[in-house]
């Protein structure tokens, strides 16, 4: 990322290399859930809440640039979309929240639903080991190496020592 991204649990710092999930439940029924969803990497940060009038909070609109290209989410048209954090009785509030690579959710939804989008470490991949790089190549190239420079290191006999005069008959 260019420039750092808040979120609704911290912000991620510039230069961060990301992936992001889209979350979301909904029922034409009230429902209340509790779940978790577990990653390959570590949560970042969530993006979740709304205001009590029912309007996202402006880091959904500015983190939309980590969806599918050409995406279009309105997320000014979607009231209560997010989660209600604020202005609701006592157990009805929806939280989000991650330790390490699992997010929760708590939730109390029906329609539209309440949506969240996660954002989680992406590592460099790391290059693998290499074919012979180890102790055994070691092992064998050091007995190869050996064997040519005791070889390079022994005086060949001269020709003269190494041809016999032939008998002479007599």
């Amino acid at each position: 990322m260019a420039s750092p991204l808040v979120t609704d649990t911290g912000t991620i710092a510039a230069g961060t290399i990301v992936n992001s999930y889209f979350f979301a439940v909904n029922a034409a029924v009230e429902a209340i859930v509790n779940t978790s969803v577990t990653f390959s990497s570590n949560v970042l940060g969530i993006i979740f809440q709304e205001d009590v009038n029912g309007v996202l909070f402006p880091n959904f609109a500015s983190s939309d640039f980590l969806g599918v290209p050409g995406t279009s989410y309105q997320e000014s048209s979607c009231r209560f979309c997010g989660f209600e954090t604020v202005g609701q009785a006592q157990g009805l509030i929806d939280t989000a929240g991650f330790t390490g690579n699992v997010a929760n959710f708590d939730n109390f939804y029906s329609e539209p639903g309440d949506f969240a989008r996660i954002i989680i470490d992406d590592p460099i991949a790391v290059p693998g080991p290499i074919a012979g790089a180890g102790s055994p190549g070691l092992i064998l190239a050091s007995g190869g190496l050996l064997g040519w420079w005791r070889r390079r290191g022994r005086n060949p006999p001269d020709k003269a020592s190494r041809e016999r005069p032939s008998p002479l008959p007599v």
